[in-house]
């Protein structure tokens, strides 16, 4: 399926307008709360995001109608994996008697078909010595096994060397030892092993799917396609499986996903906000990790909030629900009534809700450059008081007809993480009045993610007259993903305009 955006033809670039994507996660016992889903959204001409596990429902002609249906309609299926899982595979007769002697397949347990695995060469790594006692318990080194109790056993795996094996750190219920399972999850009895070479990797970065592993993985995909009655080029947007198990790296997806089966977008669990402009490129599509504050446990009301702020700063939110409704008195009517609010609501706001194939277009398309990202002083979508996208304003500044005054010196503003910032020279410009011979001070952060904050400050003294147009220009570094802004001013002075763009 190709995505065709009319957002697309905006002459230099698309527009660094932010909005929301829906997405439901694995699968629902029928149906029919999908059906109920796609009618609120239907109501509201909003398409959503599902992604179910296949293997449990491929052979239930209900659900292949409906994913029919709703993919018609412009809604988008997207590869969960079949189980749950990129290293194992439900295990049953028919699996069995198919899968069991694939190359992709490491062995078989009654409850899975395990696939292969591989060390991931040049990750960050820590080499040591330990011993495995009474099959699975580890004695490591004292620093070692002091910070794995403590915080990072789900963040780490162990490869015992001379076995060539990775192995899950599990912590005891009581946190006071640590012990083994098969990476797959399984309990294990080891030999007895003697201070022997261990090396323990971050999770994430030192294990990875064997790539027959992965090739079965999309044969199985395939399959489930098929009994659905869909083609194979329907899954075309990966969803990394939440769990112990580690996750897909981008290699990984670059290399199989993308080269070998055309996928174009996936949500590999990152941290990273997702707005325009982003350093990583054509990459930015397949880092799309969703925002886990979802209307199964947030208002609406303190939803629209969030939505509101990250609109204001040029940002995309990824909502991800897996349809539990037993939380609210009324199940699933109040799951569907929360969801009709806030739908109703983004459309009355102007805010686009699109599908994940349809953002990831976008926020790796060219941009239009000289577009103003600074958010209005005047725009209060949620109603709460307070301008879009910037943090609670300082006693004695408000805001009127879009300008802002402030009576006290100090602080006038703050605006964290606005996206959309373009690389190389920007423009800050505007309309400000005040005492004569006062300065107004801006200060720009500009971030890396997970990096460096490089701090620049621009200046302006006020000369008393009623308005004063001011204009500066200011560098970006190519790795800068998000700008935090805040200016000082003196007692008396009011800012009429502000705009920040690409020059």
């Amino acid at each position: 399926m190709t995505v065709l955006l009319p957002a697309l033809a905006f002459g230099e670039g698309v527009s660094k307008t932010g909005g929301v994507a829906f997405r439901f996660d694995d699968n629902p016992p029928t149906a029919e709360k999908y059906r109920e889903i796609d009618a609120v959204f239907a109501r509201h001409k909003a398409n959503y995001c599902l992604a179910p596990n296949l293997a449990a429902i491929a052979d239930k002609p209900e659900f292949g109608e409906f994913f029919r249906k709703s993919i018609r309609a412009g809604n988008e299926l997207m590869d969960h994996t079949v189980s749950h899982s990129c290293y194992q595979i439900r295990n049953t007769p028919e699996t069995l008697s198919r899968l069991k002697n694939d190359p992709g397949v490491d062995h078989v347990n009654p409850g899975f078909i395990c696939l292969k695995y591989e060390a991931v060469p040049g990750c960050q790594e820590t080499n040591f010595k330990g011993s495995v006692r009474n099959g699975n318990q580890l004695e490591l080194p004292p620093h070692i096994e002091t910070m794995l109790l403590k915080f990072a056993v789900a963040w780490h795996a162990l490869w015992i060397v001379p076995r060539g094996e990775c192995y899950r750190i599990m912590r005891s219920p009581d946190a006071k030892s640590l012990y083994l399972q098969s990476l797959w999850g399984e309990n294990i009895t080891l030999p007895e092993l003697e201070n022997v070479d261990l090396r323990l990797v971050p999770k994430n970065d030192g294990v990875r799917p064997a790539d027959n592993a992965m090739r079965l993985a999309m044969r199985e995909n395939a399959l489930c396609l098929k009994r659905l009655g869909l083609p194979p080029e329907t899954l075309r947007v990966f969803v990394q499986p939440g769990g112990f198990e580690p996750f897909l790296r981008m290699d990984e997806l670059k290399r199989i996903y993308v080269k070998e089966f055309g996928y174009r977008a996936a949500d590999r669990y990152t941290s990273k906000k997702h707005t325009f402009c982003d350093p990583a490129g054509a990459d930015k599509a397949f880092e799309l990790s969703p925002d886990f504050d979802c209307l199964e446990t947030v208002a609406p009301e303190a939803l629209k909030t969030r939505i509101a702020d990250s609109f204001a700063r040029h940002e995309v939110k990824l909502y991800i629900s897996h349809m539990k409704t037993a939380q609210f008195p009324d199940g699933l009517k109040e799951f569907l009534r929360r969801h009709d609010e806030l739908l109703a609501w983004l459309n009355a706001a102007g805010i686009p809700v699109r599908t994940y194939s349809e953002w990831a277009e976008l926020l790796t398309s060219p941009t239009r450059r000289a577009e103003n990202i600074m958010p209005s002083f005047g725009t209060d979508l949620d109603g709460n008081g307070r301008p879009d996208g910037f943090e609670p304003l300082p006693a004695g500044v408000s805001v009127r007809d879009g300008i802002l005054s402030a009576e006290n010196a100090g602080t006038a503003f703050r605006l964290q993480d606005l996206g959309g910032i373009e690389k190389g020279r920007n423009i800050l410009a505007g309309g400000l009045s005040g005492p004569a011979g006062g300065k107004v001070i801006f200060l720009l952060q500009k971030k890396v993610f997970k990096g460096r904050t490089d701090r620049e400050t621009i200046e302006f003294t006020l000369t008393g007259n009623k308005v004063e147009k001011f204009e500066r220009e200011f560098n970006v570094a190519p790795d800068v993903l998000l700008l935090d802004l805040e200016a000082t001013v003196p007692a008396g002075t009011k800012i009429h305009s502000l705009t920040l763009c690409g020059k």
